[in-house]
């Protein structure tokens, strides 16, 4: 009897190397494996997904303990240290896996596993980004067509309670974020979306990975992607900024007090505007100590005609202050 424990975390990394899609892929399991990704991807909409050995170390890593633990459970903090997402499965009893690619004869298929994480798609409601009745499992099937995943890897570990267990880590995570983003990442089935299968880098089949001029952050780039009317109430919530911070503190930076930590508030500039009406009004006094000329007459002073001068000279020192006064020569042609 063939049964099927499904599991679903969320956890990235990765670099880009490879030209085609299966180059990097280590044996036919693992190809068969991530054609059935991609195949269901595509159904979705979503770009195809490209291999990665440091995921495949990650999802090796995580195989083993779950197989030396004996018991099978989700690894909440891990999941947010890393930030890769994961898909967990366990086949029992175990046989033997299929070496050719396709898979051919009486073995154990990648392609049996990764079609047990779509099936949940049944239970997908599009609309609320839950089940729908609210208490089946789906984020196997939400995490594997998640369009913002670009990369995964794959291991297998036997263990003589669960038999072969299969796991799966993919970057960046999915399963993150509000019901937008379960809109925008899960598309309904039939979606294309442009989808054609690469990204104009013909050799990629996935996202492109070509080296982009680094963007240095400031301060202004600092911002509620989500709204500040949605990040605020959520920031709101006792201590949630902090329990989960691998979202708030990205999405919700400036709601979540990330913004003055991580960039110094910018100088409190003048704007032109501004700075024409003080110039106005600064002549404007001068020209009340020195007898009320009208203000129609302002011209443009000459500096030894100006506040400063005035001021050297004990002129009109109490209207004036003492404090020379950064305007001379009327700076901006007023």
């Amino acid at each position: 009897m063939w049964r099927f424990l499904l599991l679903a975390i969320h956890f990235t990394l990765v670099n880009c190397y490879q030209n085609n899609i299966f180059t990097a892929v280590p044996n036919a399991f693992f190809k068969d494996c991530l054609l059935e990704i991609n195949k269901y991807r595509k159904l979705h909409g979503a770009f195809a997904l490209r291999w990665s050995d440091d995921l495949q170390y990650h999802a090796q890593t995580r195989a083993d303990k779950l197989a030396s633990d004996q018991f099978l459970q989700n690894d909440i903090e891990v999941g947010d240290r890393l930030g890769q997402g994961e898909t967990v499965s366990y086949l029992s009893p175990s046989k033997e896996m299929c070496r050719t690619f396709p898979p051919s004869g009486d073995c154990y298929a990648c392609r049996d596993t990764i079609a047990t994480w779509y099936n949940e798609s049944k239970h997908y409601n599009y609309i609320t980004g839950y089940s729908v009745d609210g208490t089946k499992q789906v984020l196997h099937f939400t995490q594997l067509v998640w369009k913002d995943s670009v990369k995964v890897g794959l291991a297998t570990a036997l263990s003589p309670r669960y038999g072969v267990i299969t796991v799966a880590r993919y970057h960046p995570r999915g399963n993150i974020g509000f019901l937008d983003d379960y809109i925008r990442n899960v598309a309904p089935r039939g979606s294309n979306d442009g989808f054609d299968g690469n990204d104009g880098d013909r050799g990629q089949g996935g996202p492109s990975c070509r080296k982009r001029k680094a963007i240095i952050p400031t301060y202004k780039d600092c911002v509620n992607e989500y709204g500040d009317d949605l990040c605020d109430f959520y920031a709101q919530l006792p201590d949630y900024c902090e329990y989960n911070a691998a979202f708030m503190k990205v999405s919700c930076a400036k709601s979540c007090g990330v913004c003055e930590k991580r960039f110094p508030a910018p100088p409190v500039i003048e704007s032109e505007g501004e700075r024409k009406l003080e110039l106005h009004w600064q002549i404007g006094k001068w020209f009340k100590c020195h007898g009320g000329f009208q203000r129609r007459s302002v011209k443009c002073f000459h500096k030894h005609n100006s506040h400063d001068y005035l001021v050297r000279n004990k002129f009109c020192r109490r209207e004036l202050g003492d404090e020379p006064t950064k305007y001379k020569d009327c700076p901006l042609g007023v």
